[in-house]
């Protein structure tokens, strides 16, 4: 053999290297190099045996907290709430959710780094899943008020651009990392242990046996899962799973526990006994039924007994129709489908392609407010009748039909199993068919009845299991991957950016989750705080603790508005009208940063009502001392009416503004003329109030706020005998209020007819014994009369709860002394009542502070000018976008309603 030495010659290896230099030394240098290149390269194969040992641990670490995150979030997710935050359990789900399938798809990135690859299946349902993403985040992207959208509403975190993420990350973590079927049993059973707890603790909390001290959640209705019925949805699609899991080849043991699981999850649904649920689940049983007897063997032949048993029970309580279980359950009130579908293609009509954005239902819903809501005409639904119509409805044309495509995907897959395990082409198994049918009966539920996280987990979980299963049995494995590897720089490079992409934006998702959930808390805890009547100082560091984390969400702004308008008046009530300059600088400030708050709140959300009403509030609040105020408070009324045209609210909000100025117009030709007469300007603005009046009650005729006004406006114009026609009206609206009474009375009172004004307040102290007012106008009434020892009565019964209050002790002075009851007193103090608290208005916006205070009047030099307010409120300085309650008293149902109601 000839050795070429030197040069590369064509076609031969250049021996230069290792070789040549052996070859040029002597015979004993060369023996000797040669021994240690031999020990060396014996050296290298070990360490690489080492490395690869090191290497094969580590990827077996990353996996075991791949499936870690999988299976504690399948597990945790029903469970998980803290009642810190407004959203007892969503929030605390979609926390949970970021951080586990954070952290798992993080682990599986850098598993796919440590192999310096990219790696994942390929599957035709990543495409309509991947559509449904994208839509989605063009929808969020190009919302009215992005940061709801993404983040989500309190209570409707589900309905987020950021929950539908992070639900696709864990559909694509489970296709790509759970390869038999030994670890989809893993996730299956777990999941059932973790629904056994989460419905043992739902059933514990309907049966008033709490097993959780905490005064927040001592609630029938409150459950881990969501509202009662969909503990009941969870429960179902639960029993789907072991009912075919139990026709599966698994041990005796197994096969006891899926029984007795079973059971109690049947007892469950009758304890809740949702006649939809009913309904869907035979049909879902039928299909894990049909199945076994298509797939009849020896070994399954006596195991589809157990869930023949069942489709007969489903049958009868579906007959039967009444509950076999006595139990009190909540009664839920949402749109029904003709007025959710109605809604829904209305807000197609203004937003067709994307709608107003994940998140935004309130906002559709409030621009199309129905007619006939009867009780229910103050309640801002947060999603139609069920998570179809609330996706259509906020994602418009697109977004319905990315939902629809994924969902078809799906049928397809499902109908492509049984078909192949049917001809015995692939065999998946009764696993396969119940993950299959558990995830049609979730679908089903979702185009009839609401989702939320725990459900919609369970939706992708299903889902993402059905295709995995569908995969285990493919040869072609490797034309079902996609594979990606750095084998030249520029690739090389293009890996490492796709690594660093994903991780910076995993990362920056979960911190900016767990900022906003800190600022949340903060948020919840000045609610609780300003509920205990905790000072409004330490609310307002609570607030201002949420907005420095979160400056995202309006609501926080909303809040800083009424505290710092809170904080104004109380000054004003502490120091009087004769306020110091530090004092007058205090409550200008405090008006400053209440217009400032409200403004950046509507600044954030633009199309959201309320923004206008708490913005118009504060300028209605210093109308009296601030040129101009009233101006702007009617413009962002009018605004308002503009989001929300059938709201009867705003316009008597208008008219009680028209009642103020005629007031003010009133009170200064008093001053200057010092007559009685009405001025002809404040006759104007009466005339305005009732047209705003009488367009709040032709949407509802029974607004208790505009016929308590009304009467008053009579009262102004003089027409005394026309404010107690309307009185009695409303007395025939709200029967058992005593507030008519006690109005009613003080019209009597006025008129001087003593006899039906003592009736009347009479009445009122009947229906309310504690009520001051009308116990005062009544010992007035006595003492009208001449029954002076009736009158001294009922004034030491009212000094009793008023002991600070001088004229009633001047009174009661008067009345003992035998002196005429006004003696010392101003002519006008028998027009005033005790001071009480304010009352509640008809509809409290839910997530709004109520600090207790009376309102003030502001004195004019702690007012600050519109000029100055305007500087202030430009938008350089402005900050960047970084539930139920029905008026008790309304009797009326409309023929039609245009909500359902279920028991």
């Amino acid at each position: 053999m000839k050795i070429n030495i030197g040069k590369k010659q064509n076609g031969e290896k250049n021996l230069d290297g290792k070789w040549g230099k052996f070859m040029n030394r002597s015979p004993q240098k060369s023996f000797g190099h040669n021994l240690n290149l031999i020990q060396k390269v014996s050296r290298q194969d070990v360490s690489e045996k080492d490395d690869s040992k090191d290497s094969k641990k580590a990827i077996a670490l990353i996996d075991w907290i791949i499936k870690f995150s999988i299976y504690a979030l399948v597990f945790l997710l029903p469970l998980f709430f803290l009642p810190v935050v407004p959203s007892f359990l969503e929030l605390n789900k979609q926390f949970i959710l970021v951080i586990l399938v954070g952290i798992g798809f993080l682990a599986w990135v850098g598993k796919m780094a440590w192999l310096n690859e990219i790696r994942f299946k390929k599957n035709f349902i990543l495409i309509p899943v991947l559509t449904l993403a994208g839509i989605l985040s063009l929808s969020s992207f190009f919302s009215v008020y992005p940061s709801r959208s993404v983040w989500g509403e309190f209570g409707q975190e589900s309905n987020s651009l950021i929950s539908l993420i992070f639900f696709v990350a864990f559909f694509i973590l489970i296709y790509n990392n759970i390869k038999n079927k030994k670890d989809v049993y893993k996730i299956i059973f777990t999941l059932l242990i973790g629904g056994f707890f989460a419905s043992f603790y739902g059933l514990m909390q309907i049966w008033g046996k709490y097993i959780i001290n905490n005064e927040a959640i001592k609630d029938s209705s409150f459950n881990t899962v969501g509202t009662v019925y969909l503990l009941g949805v969870y429960a179902a699609a639960l029993l789907i799973l072991t009912l075919s899991l139990f026709l599966d080849n698994i041990s005796r043991a197994l096969k006891i526990i899926l029984v007795l699981l079973s059971a109690f999850f049947f007892f469950v649904l009758l304890t809740i006994n949702l006649s939809l649920i009913w309904k869907i689940l035979l049909i879902a049983v039928a299909i894990i039924l049909g199945f076994s007897f298509m797939k009849a063997s020896s070994r399954n032949s006596q195991a589809r007994l157990l869930p023949m048993i069942y489709l007969v029970l489903i049958v009868l309580v579906i007959l039967i129709n009444k509950p076999i279980i006595k139990s009190q359950m909540p009664t839920e009130v949402y749109p029904n489908y003709k007025t959710s579908f109605k809604i829904m293609f209305s807000s197609w009509k203004e937003d067709a392609l994307l709608g107003k954005g994940p998140g935004n239902y309130q906002l559709a819903y409030r621009l199309n407010r129905p007619e006939g809501l009867g009780d229910f005409w103050s309640v801002d639904f947060t999603g139609g009748n069920s998570f179809f119509t609330t996706l259509g409805t906020t994602t418009g044309i697109l977004g319905t039909f990315s939902y629809m495509f994924l969902v078809f995907s799906g049928l397809v897959v499902f109908l492509k199993v049984v078909a192949n395990s049917v001809t015995e082409k692939k065999d998946g198994g009764f696993m396969t068919i119940g993950v299959g049918a558990s995830w049609v009966f979730l679908t089903a539920i979702m185009f009839f009845y609401f989702a939320n996280m725990t459900t919609l987990m369970l939706w992708w979980l299903t889902l993402a299991l059905m295709i995995s299963i569908v995969e285990f049995n493919r040869k072609d494995d490797q034309n079902n991957e996609f594979v990606a590897t750095s084998q030249n720089p520029r690739s090389s490079f293009s890996l490492s950016f796709a690594f660093v992409l994903v991780i910076i934006g995993l990362i920056a998702a979960v911190y900016l989750q767990s900022q906003s959930y800190v600022a949340a808390a903060h948020f919840y805890k000045a609610l609780e705080e300003d509920a205990k009547g905790v000072k409004v100082e330490n609310v307002m560091e609570r607030l201002l603790k949420a907005v420095n984390l979160d400056a995202s969400r309006d609501v926080y702004y909303r809040n800083i508005s009424l505290a710092a308008f809170a904080l104004a008046n109380q000054r004003v009530a502490e120091k009087g009208q004769d306020l110091s300059a530090d004092d007058s600088a205090y409550v200008s400030a405090m008006i400053r940063d209440a217009l400032k708050s409200a403004d950046a709140a509507v600044m954030l959300n633009p199309e959201d009502s309320q923004n206008y009403v708490a913005l118009a509030s504060v300028y209605e609040g210093v109308i009296a001392t601030m040129e101009g105020a009233e101006d702007r408070a009617l413009d962002n009324y009018r605004k308002a009416i503009e989001y929300d045209p059938k709201n009867p609210a705003l316009y008597q909000k208008i008219a009680n503004i028209y009642v103020i100025l005629s007031d003010i117009e009133f009170s200064k030709t008093q001053q200057q003329n010092q007559t009685a007469e009405l001025p002809e300007k404040s006759k104007e603005y009466l005339a305005q109030a009732k047209e705003n009046i009488n367009q709040a009650l032709k949407i509802k005729n029974d607004y208790a706020d505009a016929n308590l006004l009304l009467s008053s406006i009579y009262e102004r114009e003089g027409a005394i005998d026309s404010a107690i026609e309307n009185e009695m009206r409303n007395k025939e609206l709200y029967v058992g209020d005593p507030v008519i009474n006690f109005r009613l009375g003080l019209l009597y009172y006025k008129k001087e007819a003593y006899q039906e004004a003592e009736q009347e307040f009479l009445q009122a102290l009947k229906l309310n014994n504690k009520y001051a007012n009308a116990r005062y106008f009544l010992g007035l009434t006595y003492d009208k009369q001449g029954e002076k020892d009736k009158a001294l009565e009922q004034l030491r019964l009212v000094q009793k709860d008023n002991q600070e209050n001088d004229e009633v002790k001047k009174m009661i002075e008067n009345l003992e002394a035998g002196r005429d009851i006004m003696d010392g007193l101003s002519s006008q103090q028998d027009n005033q009542a005790i001071q009480e608290q304010p009352s509640q208005p008809e509809s409290q916006p839910s997530n709004e502070i109520n600090p207790q205070y009376q309102q003030q009047q502001i004195p004019q030099e702690a007012v600050p000018q519109l000029d100055e307010i305007d500087e202030n409120n430009s938008p350089e300085n402005m900050p960047e976008e970084t539930n139920e309650n029905p008026e008790s008293n309304n009797n009326l149902e409309p023929e039609n309603p245009p909500v359902e109601k279920t028991e």
